[in-house]
């Protein structure tokens, strides 16, 4: 007898409890993703619907068919309600809140959310805000300097992996110069971080690429691509590895940005400080740029971060323990909030937020929070708090320290002083800002579903992802010995 069915059920039970799926506290956050592959059920367009816990990790719940229908901003709504509904058995003010891609209808469909449930903390993917700052800057249309440098270097990449003559050539140098073989990444046309790892590969092996198509080795290599003369006169000749150089020192910072928000962590205090970074980078880059560069580069990235950004940002920030600041004193000093940073109408902004966030919907509760801000952004704390945060400062690589450890703190800190933005703070931080945990399902989807298994029906194949991505233990062997252990 197949083991699957018992199998699906026996961990389905068993990860439902450890997120907290009975109870009264929050049950996390939702995360969502769409797909379609020719293999997987005749190419129906699926949904699935990862829950995002508030320690860290995600867990995968379930997928919705999509075929035949407008996948608009109300049918996006209504499945993600039905969905928080069914997580948290009718009681969706214990989801903290939900992300998905930052497409034109998932906003909207956010918005919608947001007027029934205003205390969700919803969000647009950042990981793919980011990504779509890369790919602005590949578009002919917002670009000259920018999209040709790109457009160059895929053009060396594919013209060297289409080509076994060309490729065996580098190779070839790649083994004289550096003892080893490299490959190169191909492009991928909707992951546009994508484009950096080329124009690494392609600068790592520089000296391979320009000895191959040396004069001497090109008129050989031309007779077996129509590329090789493309190719010989962006590498040897123009400003070409120039322009690379410049490129990667503007987009080095941008994808390790990326990389490091795609961890299943709640980094949504996060946020502030690193577009702030950003910012930052992109200004220096363009004051430092060659002159002949008048690409609208810093217009551009302020255009992405204005359209995916979320007043949230401000709220976790001040509240995460880990962004509290050092001030000096006679017996060694304290700690403070971080209110100092916010400027302008961001303050207003962030007790709009946390007002929100904490459900304060009475007159009475409304006051209260407004109070208890005046005094949180003001307020040192007491000794053996600032001991506490002290230590969180100390941690090795200054890694962000579990979203448990700093809920714990505002529980303790605002318990009594400032109870409902302790509410608050504990939602906040226990927010991610990304859909990778949905991004990496459909990998495994992906490797389920190969073009030798294309008549595996949804459900079976739904069951199997379940098993493969929601082990407690990661698995060593491949897909294929698991999904025939489970027939």
């Amino acid at each position: 007898m197949p083991v699957l069915p018992g199998l699906y059920i026996e961990l389905k039970d068993e990860r439902s409890k450890q997120f907290q799926w009975e109870g009264e506290g929050e049950v996390g956050a939702l995360s969502s993703d769409g797909w379609k592959r020719k293999a997987a059920g005749q190419a129906t367009p699926l949904v699935n619907f990862n829950l995002l816990s508030p320690n860290g990790g995600s867990m995968f719940l379930e997928i919705l068919t999509a075929r035949g229908v407008i996948k608009n901003a109300q049918w996006i709504c209504d499945r993600h309600i039905e969905m928080a509904n069914k997580v948290t058995n009718n009681q969706p003010k214990r989801l903290i809140g939900m992300v998905m891609d930052s497409t034109a209808a998932n906003r909207s469909a956010l918005a919608m959310i947001r007027e029934k449930f205003p205390h969700m903390v919803l969000l647009g993917c950042q990981a793919h805000a980011l990504s779509l700052f890369v790919k602005d800057l590949a578009n002919k249309k917002k670009t000259k300097w920018a999209s040709g440098v790109l457009e160059t270097a895929l053009m060396l990449v594919n013209g060297i992996n289409d080509n076994e003559r060309i490729k065996a050539a580098i190779q070839e140098q790649q083994q004289e110069i550096y003892k080893k073989i490299q490959a190169f990444a191909s492009p991928c046309p909707t992951r546009f971080a994508n484009h950096t790892l080329c124009l690494k590969d392609l600068k790592s092996s520089k000296g391979a690429i320009k000895a191959a198509v040396a004069d001497d080795n090109c008129s050989e290599l031309a007779d077996s691509s129509t590329k090789a003369d493309d190719i010989q006169a962006a590498v040897i000749g123009g400003n070409f590895w120039r322009d690379v150089d410049s490129m990667l020192e503007l987009l080095n910072p941008i994808v390790n940005a990326i990389h490091r928000i795609e961890a299943d962590r709640p980094l949504l205090s996060q946020m502030l400080p690193l577009y702030k970074a950003l910012e930052q980078h992109v200004a220096e880059w363009a004051a430092n740029a060659p002159i002949s560069i008048t690409d609208p580069v810093e217009e551009l990235f302020e255009a992405r971060k204005e359209k995916h950004w979320h007043d949230e940002f401000y709220a976790a920030y001040v509240v995460d323990p880990f962004n509290f600041r050092h001030r000096a004193g006679p017996d060694g000093g304290t700690y403070m909030p971080p209110a100092a940073d916010l400027k302008g109408d961001a303050p207003a902004k962030c007790l709009q937020v946390l007002t929100r966030v904490a459900q304060c919907t009475t007159q009475e509760q409304k006051n209260k929070i407004k109070e208890e801000w005046s005094d949180f952004r003001l307020k040192a704390l007491p000794e053996e708090l600032a001991d506490f945060v002290s230590s969180l400062h100390k941690r090795e690589g200054g890694r962000v320290p579990t979203a448990e450890m700093r809920c714990v703190f505002c529980s303790e800190y605002g318990k009594e002083e400032f109870p409902l933005i302790a509410k608050a703070a504990t939602r906040l931080l226990g927010m991610h800002v990304t859909t990778c945990a949905s991004e990496r399902n459909w990998s495994i989807w992906g490797r389920v579903y190969t073009n030798d298994r294309n008549r595996l029906g949804l459900s079976l194949g739904e069951q199997i992802v379940y098993i493969r991505g929601n082990l407690s233990e990661p698995t060593t062997g491949s897909d294929e010995d698991l999904v025939s252990e489970l027939f």
